[in-house]
């Protein structure tokens, strides 16, 4: 089976803290009309939906909509263990799709996760587990000729495999693409051990480099960041670099808070560049004698990685 990254560039239908990553919960979409597959329903996420879910699976493809780390909106059960803790898989039930391979297709791709994420099979767990929602509708009936007892038996059995055409790099992966990858990273300046392991210090540096070059700051090295390294990796040029500054709401904020705090700074980690992170912007470029602009700018960005990895 196939699986690809389509991570939604916005959270406005998610929580603010981290997923815990303790359960895996399976869906059923419930839209039955055709042309209801995986991709629509990813395109729907990125459109900004009213509920979130960390995967969509068809009888063709997996698509992954938002990083394990994020809590989305899919439990109903608020701010309970469901949306807090657990991964979301929605399967399609699309009338011209082929169910059954549908129903494979996430067992295959719950089994990747539950190796991924070291995740038990008793702690895979249905919709209805959180919200007493009857869903999965027809895997909990077993009207399709599938049941929940045996999707259960069938994602202990065996093992899994899933070709991934984004060939995305994250964290805990190991191996000679993730040693490929901080070599990279180190020849354009940013200082993480070369030892095949992507851990923090690879994921931080992942998000210093996306979130300065106008990416989409997810930690993880798909396609276009891997592309932008090798890039400027060849050319030896500068790529256009982001400005952060006041009044500002992004990702590439919370990149700015997660650095001055590990320089000693005590922000909140919300994505919004207000009062207290411009006065420690100023604070920094103060020490660091730039200009006092409050604007991460090129020299400040290059001066905050210096700071952090010298």
């Amino acid at each position: 089976m196939k699986i690809q990254t389509q991570l939604v560039s916005h959270r406005k239908a998610t929580f603010k803290g981290v997923n815990q990553k303790k359960y895996i919960t399976i869906h059923e979409t419930g839209n039955r009309k055709r042309g209801a597959n995986a991709q629509a329903h990813a395109q729907l996420q990125q459109k900004g939906f009213h509920a979130s879910w960390h995967w969509q699976v068809d009888d063709q493809v997996a698509i992954q909509s938002y990083p394990h780390t994020v809590q989305c909106w899919h439990a109903g059960d608020g701010e309970g263990t469901g949306n807090l803790a657990s991964i979301a898989i929605e399967i399609c039930v699309n009338e011209d799709g082929d169910y059954h391979q549908a129903i494979q297709n996430a067992i295959l791709l719950t089994k990747h996760i539950m190796k991924e994420e070291h995740i038990p099979a008793s702690r895979v767990v249905q919709h209805h587990h959180w919200s007493r929602k009857d869903c999965p509708e027809f895997l909990r009936s077993g009207k399709k000729g599938v049941n929940w007892g045996q999707f259960k038996q069938q994602i202990q059995s065996g093992g899994s495999h899933i070709h991934n055409t984004d060939q995305t790099i994250k964290l805990g992966h190991t191996g000679k693409g993730v040693e490929q990858l901080q070599q990279r990273l180190n020849r354009l300046g940013y200082t993480v051990l070369i030892d095949g392991s992507f851990g923090q210090e690879t994921l931080f540096a992942i998000r210093f480099f996306q979130a300065r070059h106008r990416l989409v700051v997810d930690g993880i090295a798909g396609p276009k960041t891997r592309e932008m390294l090798l890039r400027l990796q060849q050319v030896k040029q500068a790529a256009p670099i982001r400005v952060v500054q006041y009044g500002q709401k992004n990702e590439a904020v919370a990149v700015v808070q997660q650095s001055l705090n590990q320089l000693g700074e005590q922000l909140a980690i919300d994505q919004s560049f207000g009062p207290k992170t411009l006065q420690a912007v100023r604070t920094f470029q103060i020490t660091n004698r730039l200009v006092i602009d409050g604007h991460v700018g090129p020299l400040t960005w290059e001066a905050l990685h210096q700071s952090i990895y010298s």
